[in-house]
């Protein structure tokens, strides 16, 4: 699977308690730990990004 699809997933997904996460992901063939994991894994990007961003504007 995709980075683009994987953050499909997260964002479709953000709003979800824990039971519908668990629907979500048993109906796309998924586990809950690996949307889970793939979100961390978009917020830490995001926060590197951002962090680059900062010191190329000093």
């Amino acid at each position: 699977m995709g980075r683009t699809t994987k953050f499909a997933v997260v964002a479709e997904t953000a709003a979800f308690n824990e039971a519908g996460l668990s629907e979500y992901c048993r109906h796309k063939g998924l586990h809950p730990e690996q949307v889970n994991a793939w979100g961390e894994v978009a917020i830490t990007s995001q926060h590197m990004h951002r962090e680059a961003s900062a010191h190329e504007e000093l």
